[in-house]
């Protein structure tokens, strides 16, 4: 739980925080805060952390992970990109725009514990691109459009980017 507290209250610092003065900038660029060395205050608020317990040993542990206004957002505009309106455009460019958004949001939250968040904006990419499909090809049934755009096909036929749900690391432990 001190963990915690120190993490927020180090983060408080950064958002509000007082700022460094530089020699020779306090004329300064007028588009830029003057007399500061790190610009406007960052919005740290798109990864909250909360304590949680680890499932085998049961110890406390700081959860980082995307907050659910982030997971609305990129909902959002893959919702927006896979429109109904959209059919027409070609498909290579309505997959190359929602790559572009799903590669770019993954990489900037994909820290730490975001398994089951990563998960959910993978299945709703899949499901938002099978239903663009389903448009495309007048398929009217969910379970016919399962088996005629099945995973495999999003990811290696059409070239859907596929989130990475798993960290990139085996444990926190080096050579084990």
């Amino acid at each position: 739980m001190r963990e915690i507290r120190m993490l927020r209250a180090m983060w408080r610092e950064l958002e509000t925080g007082p700022r460094r003065t530089l020699p020779g900038h306090e004329g300064g660029n007028p588009g830029y805060r003057q007399g500061t060395a790190y610009g406007p205050p960052r919005q740290l608020s798109t990864l909250p952390i909360q304590m949680s317990r680890g499932v085998n040993t049961g110890k406390p542990y700081p959860n980082v992970r995307p907050a659910d206004k982030s997971l609305n957002k990129i909902k959002a505009k893959l919702t927006a990109l896979t429109g109904r309106e959209l059919t027409a455009i070609p498909l290579e460019d309505i997959v190359g725009k929602v790559n572009r958004s799903l590669s770019g949001w993954a990489n900037y939250f994909h820290y730490r514990n975001s398994s089951q968040a990563m998960s959910k904006v993978r299945q709703h990419a899949e499901d938002r691109v099978r239903t663009h499909l389903m448009r495309r090809h007048k398929v009217k049934d969910r379970k016919a459009a399962l088996c005629r755009f099945p995973r495999r096909d999003l990811y290696e036929r059409y070239g859907l980017y596929k989130i990475p749900t798993v960290a990139g690391w085996r444990s926190a432990h080096a050579l084990v």
